[in-house]
Formats: structure tokens, sequence, C-alpha cells
């Protein structure tokens, strides 16, 4: 969901800093159920793909009992001020499973901390995450939540590693449309209105859900 830009780098962060699964899980699907599409259709297509289209069926199921309207509502963000999102933090993200998965971040972070774009107590953090996938996470939320210097020393890294030139200039080059600058605005300048019975949808949920 972050590479398809449906759910931003705050979202991220506002939905693993619940402890438990479960919370994590009503978090993401609050904000898919908000936002409708196109985060409704990557989240479904998400569940597919990762083994789940039993729960995606009852999930669709659900939402359609319920009366939730799955259509997007673009009106819903007149009057709101507009956030804009920067075209080297969209290209990140756009990359973000394919860094993720594919990165090995030691030589890195050493250049971002050489750089002074991370500290040390950044590079604790990192450190910390269990799995590498899990370190390269809290790598690129620092780097979303960070500067367009952050952005060009991270390519810089990239580049110093022949095994990560083609990730550097694919990222560099990334193409960004009108429509995804439409979807990760919409996840900032969205109306933050709740809707009932979230909580029930939510027992429908895997208990390991990807956000990829």
């Amino acid at each position: 969901m972050m590479t398809h830009l449906v759910i931003s780098a705050d979202d991220r962060r506002h939905i693993e800093h619940y402890p438990r699964q479960d919370d994590q899980n009503k978090a993401l699907l609050d904000i898919v159920i908000k936002r409708r599409e196109p985060a409704y259709s990557v989240f479904v297509d998400g569940l597919r793909n990762y083994g789940y289209a039993d729960i995606a069926n009852d999930l669709k199921c659900a939402s359609e009992k319920m009366g939730l309207s799955t259509t997007s509502v673009p009106d819903e963000n007149k009057g709101l001020p507009d956030r804009t999102v920067p075209l080297f933090k969209i290209r990140l993200q756009k990359n973000y499973s394919n860094i993720i998965t594919s990165v090995k971040h030691d030589t890195i972070v050493d250049h971002l901390i050489s750089c002074a774009v991370l500290t040390i107590g950044d590079c604790q953090k990192i450190n910390a995450c269990p799995s590498q996938e899990q370190k390269n996470r809290q790598l690129m939320d620092t780097l979303l939540h960070g500067n367009e210097n952050g952005f060009n020393e991270f390519l810089n890294a990239l580049r110093n590693d022949s095994a990560y030139t083609d990730l550097a200039n694919r990222i560099a080059s990334t193409e960004v449309t009108s429509t995804d600058r439409s979807n990760i605005q919409s996840c900032y300048n969205i109306d933050k209105r709740k809707y009932e019975h979230v909580h029930e949808t939510t027992t429908l949920l895997p208990k390991k859900t990807k956000e990829n």
C-alpha cells in the first residue's frame, strides 16, 4: 500500500505505534474505509496476493452489508488545507517494496551518518529491529520524514555499491504522474470523519497484514 501511494509514511507510523496486531489491523482498516478508492482496491488486492482471498471476499461482503461505499470521494477534501508532497518523497515511496526487500542497510547507514543525514540515535533505532526488512522499513521511515538532501545522499550511498546502482537510477528516474500526486495528497487531506462499526470488520483481517 505504501508503494501504491494509498497510505503515507505518517499513516504507517500511526499504525505501527499500536503494540497489538489487532489494533494495527483496526488502524489500517480505519484508514482504508475513510479513504475508499483507490485504497480499498489496493488493500483487497493485497490480501488476495498474499494468500488471503477468502478474507478479501469476506471483507468486501462485510463492507457492502454495512453500507460503506468504496467509491472515491474527492469532494470531501474541498476546503481542507493542501499539503504538497515533494517529488523525491513520492519517488522514494513508489519504490518502497523494492528497497525494503533488496537492500542491506549497513554501508548505507554508515554513509548517511557520515553525511549527517542520520544520527547515532537513528542508527540505534534501525539496528534494534530484528530482521533486515524491518531495519529497511525503519530507514525508509526516517528518509520519508526527512529532506531532499537525505534522499540524494541515499542515492549516492546506493551508487557506491555496484549491486544497487540500477536501483538508484530507477528511483531517481521514477515517473510521478498526476494520479500519483492526487493519491498521496489525499493521504494528508482526507476528511477525518469517523465511521461506525469499524471494529466489526477488523475481525476478518489476518493477524499479519501486508502494507507494501
